[in-house]
C-alpha cells in the first residue's frame, strides 16, 4: 500500500501513501494550532 519505506519484490507501487499521510496529518496539525481548522464551514451553530 505505500505505507513503508519500500515495495514488495512483487507488487507494483502506485501511490507512496506513507508521504501523503505525513502530509496530510501535518497540515491538518498547523491549521488547528493556527485556528484555522475548524473554520465555518467545519462547525454546528
Amino acid at each position: 500500500m505505500g505505507m513503508t519505506q519500500g515495495a514488495p519484490k512483487l507488487a507494483k507501487a502506485y501511490r507512496n501513501l506513507r508521504v501523503e499521510m505525513i502530509a496530510a496529518a501535518t497540515e491538518w496539525a498547523e491549521d488547528v494550532g493556527t485556528g484555522k481548522f475548524p473554520g465555518p464551514d467545519q462547525t454546528f451553530h
